[in-house]
């Protein structure tokens, strides 16, 4: 382990596959420490991403499974559908 790398703190003591308003939309993307993306609607760890592009520096917005099709017609109507997951 990294001396120099912070302790991994999580945003909340909630499971990730749990809804969360405190995580709403969350994404964190620190060096050294887990790539972290929350479903803006529930707070669920998500995995379907739109708009993003991390080589830019670009997190995007994600999505859980139950809100994907949430996340399609969004990203889909402004024209920047980019699927991550």
């Amino acid at each position: 382990m990294d001396e120099n790398r912070p302790p991994y703190r999580p945003l909340t003591d909630t499971p990730v596959d749990q809804t969360d308003d405190r995580r709403r939309g969350v994404v964190r993307v620190e060096p050294g420490q887990p790539f972290e993306h929350f479903c803006p609607e529930c707070g669920r760890w998500d995995t379907f991403g739109f708009g993003g592009d991390l080589l830019k520096g670009i997190p995007g917005v994600w999505y859980c499974s139950e809100h994907r099709e949430t996340g399609e017609r969004r990203w889909k109507t402004g024209g920047l559908v980019a699927s991550a997951g």
